[in-house]
C-alpha cells in the first residue's frame, strides 16, 4: 500500500532533508509551506500556516488526494522564530508563532486522522529548548515546550486509534542556512561547537534519518528524543 508523508516547511533546512529521505524510501510526499519544495516528486501545497483561513483552504485542496485509510506520516516541522525576553516582546509575534507551531499542527492532525491507517505516525520537531530555558528566547522556549505538551496529549488521544503512534524529536544545533547565518552574524560558531560534546553541528541528513526511524517504529510512541550530539553541562 502506498505510504504518504506530509511535511510542513519542507522547502528548506531539516524539512527539505526529511522530504528527500521519505521520497527515497518510496513515500508519496506533500509539502505544506509558503515556498515550494525544490525536490522533483514532492507535491507542494501553498499555505501560510500563520493564517488559519489559508491553512483551511490548503486542507480543502488536499481532500482530492485522500479517499481511504492508508499509512500516513505527518511531520510538523514548520515554526516561526521569535527572539525576545520578559521585558521586550510582541504579542502579535507570539501569537503568530503559536499559530504556526501549535494550532496548525492541531488542525492538520484533525484533518488527516480519519485517513490514517495501520502504520501511521505523527512526528513533531521540537528543540533542545523543549525541556530547558535560555535567556532572550522566551517565546521560542515556550513554543517548543508546548510542542512536547501537544505530542504527549496527542499520544493519549490516539489511544482509540490503533496503529498510529507519535513522537517528538528535538534537534540540537543543526547545520541549516538560518543557523549558519546567525552564527556568522554573531561570530559564535566556535562557541556553539564548544557546547557540543562531539564538537560539531548536527547535519540535516542525520535528523532526516532519525525522523524516518521514528516514523517507522511504534516503540517510540509518546517519547521525547533529543538529538544534539551531547551537550556540555556547566
Amino acid at each position: 500500500m502506498l505510504k504518504t508523508a506530509v511535511v510542513t516547511g519542507a522547502s528548506v533546512g531539516i524539512g527539505l532533508e526529511v522530504a528527500r529521505k521519505f521520497l527515497e524510501e518510496g513515500y508519496r510526499v506533500f509539502n505544506l509551506s509558503r515556498q515550494k519544495c525544490p525536490l522533483e516528486g514532492v507535491v507542494s501545497e501553498s499555505a501560510d500556516l500563520s493564517v488559519e483561513s489559508d491553512l483551511e483552504n490548503c486542507l480543502e485542496r488536499l481532500k482530492k488526494h485522500f479517499h481511504e485509510r492508508s499509512p500516513i506520516t505527518l511531520i510538523h516541522n514548520a515554526f516561526y522564530y521569535v527572539s525576545d525576553h520578559l521585558e521586550e516582546f510582541s504579542a502579535k509575534d507570539v501569537l503568530k508563532s503559536f499559530q504556526v507551531g501549535v494550532l496548525s499542527p492541531m488542525k492538520i492532525n484533525q484533518f488527516f486522522l480519519p485517513f490514517m491507517g495501520e502504520g501511521s505516525s505523527i512526528v513533531f520537531i521540537g528543540s533542545t529548548l523543549s525541556e530547558k530555558g535560555v535567556p532572550k528566547a522566551m517565546s521560542y522556549v515556550t513554543l517548543k515546550h508546548a510542542t512536547v505538551g501537544l505530542m504527549r496529549s496527542v499520544a493519549q488521544d490516539l489511544y482509540h486509534h490503533e496503529g498510529v503512534h507519535t513522537v517528538c524529536v528535538c534537534p540540537g544545533f543543526t547545520r541549516t542556512k538560518m543557523l549558519e547565518e546567525h552564527l556568522k552574524k554573531t561570530n559564535s560558531y566556535d562557541l556553539v561547537k564548544n557546547k557540543v560534546l562531539l564538537k560539531r553541528l548536527v547535519e540535516p541528513e542525520e535528523m532526516a534519518n532519525l525522523v524516518y526511524f521514528c516514523a517507522e517504529n511504534p516503540l517510540v510512541n509518546g517519547s521525547v528524543i533529543h538529538a544534539n550530539l551531547g551537550q556540555v553541562e556547566s
